[in-house]
């Protein structure tokens, strides 16, 4: 009998609270091709740095500003899906600023890990010639 396994999907929920401790939104966030999202992330990462490069040579031009902010746009909802998103963004009166300080714990050691794991399972998967052979 040959077995075929499916690959685990990234599932899990978010609740953001108010500063009274009261759910206000809850997220459900569901990645099922987490290599190609580890791939989105590192990309719009790579953005984000060279945004924050420049924001620090030409803090005032708001270009650079917009290119900052189109970068963590980018990186949320490649995570976290568009609607996800949207609700973060209205949880957080468009303060991008704190966004990122409070969802940064949690992409660093929560999701950007379980991407890496599923990545390396399907690499080792992809790797290993006795899967793909065809028969004598």
């Amino acid at each position: 009998m040959y077995v075929i396994q499916k690959c685990n999907k990234f599932e899990d929920t978010i609740q953001l609270q108010n500063t009274n401790g009261e759910v206000e939104r809850e997220l459900h966030i569901v990645i099922d091709d987490m290599l190609h999202s580890l791939k989105k992330f590192r990309e719009a990462n790579l953005e984000f740095v060279k945004a924050q490069r420049l924001l620090k040579e030409k803090p005032e031009d708001t270009a650079v500003i917009e290119m900052v902010g189109s970068a963590i746009i980018t990186t949320f909802n490649g995570l976290f899906g568009q609607d996800n998103t949207e609700n973060i963004l209205c949880f957080y009166e468009n303060n991008y600023t704190q966004m990122l300080v409070d969802f940064m714990p949690y992409i660093n050691n929560i999701m950007v890990p379980a991407m890496q794991r599923a990545a390396k399972s399907k690499m080792k998967r992809l790797k290993n010639p006795k899967k793909w052979s065809y028969g004598k």
